[in-house]
């Protein structure tokens, strides 16, 4: 049932337009039915088993982002992971509008490689999988990210070496932990 709910939401959420009144749905025989006087502009419209649509708690803003009061999930939510690839160069942007979750391989950095952060939402945890190159290369983070004790990681120096790096972002500063060398 659960599955259908979810599938029946995305539905209404594809069929939305952005009209400021409400959505407009396919009525039956044809034709469009636009449901107006659901509250808020771009408030989600639900089926209450009914025959009747009611507003929903989540909401859909002028940038896309889907807000809900209460979602309960069966299974994993998650974003897709991003892949970055270092340039030919000694700096960095992670974007984390592309996931929650990145690899950055470091082969093609040209020395130590000053990072920065972009784009982080409070309240949103973020993991960053680092591969080292053959060539060592270390990380100067930036002043936003604060470690235990405010100590920064060097990160490990073995070719293909792999370490983690997880963040939480309150808003001003991340606030990270991290495993070195995995194997």
């Amino acid at each position: 049932m659960k599955k259908y709910l979810l599938l029946a939401i995305c539905a209404l959420f594809l069929a939305t337009v952005a009209n400021g009144t409400g959505i407009i749905l396919p009525a039956a025989g044809g034709g469009n039915t636009d449901l107006t006087g659901l509250g808020a502009d771009n408030n989600l419209a639900r089926w209450d088993g009914t025959d009747t649509i009611q507003d929903s708690a989540c909401s859909v803003s002028d940038s896309g982002l889907l807000s809900c009061t209460d979602i309960t999930a069966s299974g994993q939510i998650y974003s897709a992971q991003d892949t970055e690839t270092q340039a030919a160069s000694s700096a960095h942007t992670i974007s984390w509008a592309d996931g929650n979750s990145t690899v950055w391989d470091l082969e093609a950095a040209t020395g130590n490689i000053t990072l920065t952060l972009s784009n982080g939402v409070a309240g949103a945890s973020y993991i960053i999988k680092i591969i080292q190159g053959s060539t060592a290369r270390d990380v100067t983070w930036p002043a936003s990210v604060k470690w235990p004790g405010g100590v920064a990681p060097v990160i490990s120096t073995g070719e293909n070496d792999v370490d983690i790096v997880s963040l939480y972002f309150d808003g001003t500063s991340y606030y990270g932990t991290y495993g070195q060398d995995f194997q």
